[in-house]
């Protein structure tokens, strides 16, 4: 049940909650945040709408030309993140079915 409450209140606030902690968080930090996010999201299929949301939110609120010359932005992070757990995903298929 606690689960579950959890994984509904990041759903309906991953984008409140990235805003208020990105500007603190160093890179290491938003990472670590980007792959629990991911974990969670992916759980309940709602990966793609994440990535989708947090990207259009950082070109809303910075504009593309400033997105794009800057490094290390959360979206970045969570394109970097989802690209290592489906790497992972394939290798781990692929060693179980030999």
């Amino acid at each position: 049940m606690c689960v579950c409450v959890c994984v509904q209140f990041i759903q309906s606030n991953y984008k409140p909650l990235i805003r208020a902690l990105e500007p603190s968080l160093t890179v290491k930090a938003k990472d670590e945040l980007a792959t629990v996010l991911v974990s969670v999201l992916q759980s309940v299929d709602a990966v793609q709408r994440f990535l989708v949301d947090i990207v259009m939110d950082e070109v809303h609120g910075e504009g593309e030309v400033q997105l794009f010359e800057r490094h290390r932005s959360f979206s970045q992070l969570v394109s970097k993140t989802i690209s290592k757990v489906r790497n992972n995903t394939v290798i781990l298929h692929r060693d179980l079915v030999k």
